[in-house]
């Protein structure tokens, strides 16, 4: 059994909390309101690491692995290695229930086969009437960003990597990747000095050739969302 340390990555007040796999505790009432909650709750942790949750989460991951085409040609089963959360709603996970009955999460989980993985990340939405969680894939890789600011800056990154390959056709594009290249950091100093600020490449393939765009995602310092940049050549 694969044991993950936890730990916080605490950007613009959302808390990504990595997963521990351990053996389940007593069943008890959990209400999480923010992020903040989720490592005082052993139960959802252990709830959210389950072979239960990666079994909503496997399908989703294999139809993205067939789309990304990568291992064509292996036979073995995927694994599924959970990784983190990303609390996006308040959750409500009756004592008296196998599943939360309110709530969604961003679930970051590892696909390997063959030697080969890659990582993904799903929305999990809960049942209000307490049965299986509804998984809707969301976009692979290891952004930092919040996927609300995900949403914003895609637009313009697709049109980017769409200007790079000559493509008019936004139905030629596909998210390949969303990668965290550089942990947040500082720039300019004294009273100009902005913290928190991190890059990320994002990777599209575009008629079937793989496009890099390069993004730096720097504080707002009005307290709104962070702001993004593209970085073109």
């Amino acid at each position: 059994m694969r044991i993950f340390t936890r730990r916080f990555f605490r950007l613009f007040s959302a808390a990504i909390v990595t997963l521990s796999l351990l053996p389940a505790g007593q069943a008890s009432a959990v209400v999480l309101n923010s992020n903040k909650d989720v490592p005082k709750s052993q139960r959802f942790l252990d709830y959210v690491g389950s072979l239960q949750l990666a079994n909503v989460i496997y399908p989703l991951g294999v139809e993205q692995d067939r789309k990304s085409g990568l291992k064509k040609d292996c036979a073995d089963r995927y694994v599924v290695h959970p990784i983190s959360l990303l609390l996006l709603t308040p959750i409500d996970f009756p004592e008296d229930r196998q599943n939360p009955v309110k709530g969604s999460w961003i679930y970051r989980y590892s696909l390997t086969r063959c030697g080969e993985s890659k990582i993904y990340n799903a929305m999990i939405f809960a049942d209000e009437a307490g049965g299986t969680p509804k998984a809707q894939a969301f976009y692979p890789g290891t952004s930092a960003a919040h996927p609300m600011l995900i949403y914003d800056a895609m637009p313009i990154a697709i049109s980017t990597a769409m200007v790079q390959c000559g493509s008019t056709d936004i139905e030629d594009v596909e998210v390949f990747d969303l990668h965290l290249d550089k942990l947040p950091y500082d720039i300019g100093e004294g009273e100009n000095l902005v913290k928190g600020a991190w890059n990320e490449t994002w990777t599209f393939k575009v008629r079937g050739k793989q496009v890099e765009v390069p993004i730096t995602f720097t504080p707002n310092p009005r307290k709104g969302k962070p702001l993004f940049m593209i970085n073109t050549k």
